[in-house]
């Protein structure tokens, strides 16, 4: 029998239970934002994050401090730069693109304005300890034509937020 675990999914969105892919878990889905977390202090051991962290405000890692417990971890996947391209204002100004490509593109232009994306290493480490969090991997994953960084950190538990 394999461990039994409780999972609880945040988005922006709402999420259909069968939607969520946990079939050997308890699973719990929240609609809200990652700014402001539903739950109590120090209620979850582990935090994932799939490539939605650096979209969100940057009270966000606060919320992640506060709900995990002392010690907790958390993993995050985020975007690399290189997902932007460099002439993304050519690309956008170009009315012949259209539907869905065009729709990326206009997000990518409003990333790329607003500064979301971290833009090295540095500046990951930086941004998570400041919120109370030791770094203890951070590597820059290469797969294919895509770019992202893997960063595993745990949160300080000496340290009051």
């Amino acid at each position: 029998c394999p461990p039994f675990y409780r999972v609880a999914t945040v988005d922006v969105a709402q999420i259909e239970p069968r939607q969520l892919l946990a079939p050997q878990a308890v699973t719990e889905h929240v609609k809200a934002s990652g700014a402001e977390l539903p739950y109590d202090d120090g209620r979850f051991s582990l935090v994932v994050s799939n490539m939605a962290l650096d979209f969100m405000p940057t009270s966000a890692l606060a919320e992640v401090w506060r709900i995990l417990t002392p010690e907790g971890r958390m993993v995050a996947n985020l975007h690399h730069p290189s997902l932007i391209p460099e002439d993304i204002d050519k690309l956008v100004a170009n009315h012949r693109v259209r539907g869905r490509r065009r729709d990326v593109l206009a997000f990518w232009h409003y990333m790329k304005t607003h500064n979301f994306l971290f833009s090295d290493q540095d500046n990951i480490r930086k941004r998570f300890s400041e919120n109370g969090f030791h770094v203890e991997r951070l590597e820059e994953v290469d797969y294919k034509e895509d770019k992202w960084w893997e960063v595993d950190v745990v949160k300080e538990s000496n340290r009051q937020k």
